[in-house]
């Protein structure tokens, strides 16, 4: 700890104790309390790690700005926190620590870095047109109810890895002008991105998305990347990639699609991998277009399996097409599409054919 922290331990003075903590974040000290997991959930600890969420409004001056950093960890915010339309000009780093009850920080801009790491919130998280200059980071955070983040603009890079979403998350109309991952982030709601404009890459690397996951209409200018890392990035509900334009490459190796997989007026302008992937829901490749696309086997050996119909109609490829090995369990549908390249519909590298069960049609 360092030495101008601000620590509690049970010698500490209860009367003066919220002033204490105020006194600290007015002058931009830590508030740190115990993190030992022996005693983490104790009744005793949890009193000393708690502190009323008025606590934070009140370093806020009257016109709701924070002049210096905020450091918080382990602590315990008590009570609904109502910081709408504030401007922190310092970090705020608050680590490791639980929301009782809602948040709202809509219009709330952030000058320099927001760190939320391993916090834990209880109630619902509204960041509505909030405006963050720097880095956003959500590590490990949970949310147990909604969280808005529609109209959001970051400035950097948003990282949400190993995150979990109980509730529905709204990011609609994002903005994010570096990378933003979502690595292994567990979404048990809706995920909502469509009509976001990202400058930066998408890493969606062994996501998993319970129910509906929108992405229509996003702009990307970078890539995308879905494909397996230890786990497959897994879509149960119905996938929604409609008019998705990425000017970089797209990689969804390995992925499961439970449900509809829609990827209609989508275009890559370079290569996109389908590699090892399910779709065991119907997928829909409309006025789809990209360079080179692969739906071949895998690295892995793990073949492409279209297990409902298949539906390129109107699709357009600049390069090569690869079907190796690929199964197709429903109709197969290639209605109007162009191949600028050749299409390759034959065995993989481990002798496996393409299998056609039923109706295909190659028309157009």
């Amino acid at each position: 700890m360092a030495a101008d922290a601000l620590s509690f331990s049970d010698d500490s003075v209860e009367a003066s104790r919220e002033s204490e903590i105020l006194d600290s974040l007015k002058k931009g000290l830590p508030v740190i309390f115990n993190s030992d997991a022996r005693d983490l959930q104790s009744e005793e600890n949890r009193a000393e790690r708690t502190i009323p969420a008025s606590i934070l409004t009140e370093v806020a001056s009257s016109d709701r700005t924070v002049a210096n950093r905020i450091e918080i960890r382990n602590a315990i915010v008590e009570g609904p926190l109502d910081l709408r339309f504030a401007t922190f000009h310092g970090e705020v780093s608050i680590i490791g620590t639980e929301f009782t009850a809602d948040i709202d920080l809509t219009g709330s801009r952030f000058e320099r870095p927001l760190q939320l790491d391993h916090s834990h919130f209880y109630g619902s998280a509204c960041f509505m047109g909030a405006h963050a200059s720097e880095n956003v980071s959500l590590r490990s955070v949970t949310f147990e109810k909604e969280v808005e983040l529609d109209d959001v603009h970051v400035g950097s890079s948003l990282d949400a890895r190993n995150a979990l979403f109980k509730g529905d998350a709204k990011c609609r109309r994002v903005t994010v002008n570096k990378e933003i991952s979502l690595e292994n982030a567990l979404f048990q709601g809706q995920f909502l991105l469509n009509n976001s404009r990202l400058r930066g890459i998408i890493n969606c690397s062994g996501a998993h998305f319970a129910r509906e996951s929108n992405f229509d209409e996003v702009q990307l200018e970078g890539a995308a990347c879905f494909k397996r890392n230890s786990q497959s990035t897994r879509f149960q509900g119905d996938a929604l990639f409609t008019d998705v334009q990425i000017t970089g490459s797209a990689d969804f190796e390995g992925a499961v699609f439970e449900a509809e997989a829609n990827f209609s007026g989508t275009t890559i302008n370079h290569d996109v991998v389908f590699a090892g992937v399910r779709f065991e829901g119907p997928a829909i490749f409309f006025s789809f277009g990209a360079r080179r696309a692969y739906f071949s086997t895998d690295d892995k050996g793990n073949q492409t399996f279209f297990t409902a119909e298949a539906r390129f109609v109107d699709a357009y490829f600049q390069g090569d097409v690869f079907f190796d090995g690929s199964q197709f369990r429903g109709d197969a549908i290639f209605l109007n599409s162009r191949f600028q390249g050749s299409l390759f519909v034959s065995t993989d590298l481990n002798g496996r054919p393409a299998n056609f069960r039923k109706l295909a049609s190659f028309n157009g």
